[in-house]
């Protein structure tokens, strides 16, 4: 009797059926990777609104949340303490938020933003757009969605509150709902001249 060994052709196609679940495993692993990315994303950005909220009203100063639509980069800003010398009075200067809570970012991999508006001008695509908050509690209504190759999210701001809010699909139009304070049911929509 001959000892019995696996054929060439059984150890080729055993290659073959791991290397496909390999590769099967592969393609899900990176696509858990990129939502991954782009929910912590989404997570960054509405902290750093909500921050930017926080630091307006606490310093009595406006800051400015920050996009670069090309390079995907996004940054907050807060105005620093305007100081008057004898006869003089020097501008405030815009000093870029970058302590234990809020870094600037750049989007990973394959994110990008698709889409943002600020109250007062159309929607961009390109370019930089900048979002007010300001010492009052308030700030420039806006939206800005970012996306990856399926999945799509909006960070709304709300413009009497500052409110951010994220949402995991896409919206089309500004937050420019008001709240009329003696009749807290009702919600109208707000008139910009």
């Amino acid at each position: 009797m001959r000892p019995r060994g696996f054929t060439i052709l059984e150890v080729l196609l055993t290659v073959t059926i791991i290397a496909l679940l390999g590769v099967l495993a592969g393609y899900r692993f990176y696509r858990v990777l990129e939502y991954t990315d782009l929910d912590s994303t989404a997570q960054r950005l509405l902290c750093m609104a909500r921050y930017g909220r926080l630091l307006a009203a606490e310093h009595h100063r406006p800051s400015v949340l920050h996009l670069d639509m090309d390079q995907g980069r996004y940054w907050l800003t807060s105005r620093g303490i305007e100081t008057v010398q004898v006869g003089e009075f020097e501008p405030p200067v815009e000093q870029v938020v970058d302590d234990v809570y809020i870094r600037p970012g750049r989007l990973p991999g394959k994110l990008r933003f698709i889409k943002a508006q600020v109250e007062g001008q159309g929607p961009q695509s390109r370019g930089p757009v900048a979002i007010e908050f300001r010492p009052d509690g308030s700030a420039q209504a806006a939206l800005i969605q970012i996306a990856s190759d399926r999945k799509i999210y909006t960070l709304l701001i709300y413009p009497w509150t500052a409110r951010a809010e994220l949402q995991a699909r896409p919206v089309n139009e500004l937050p420019l709902e008001t709240q009329d304070l003696e009749n807290t049911g009702r919600t109208g929509p707000m008139i910009l001249e």
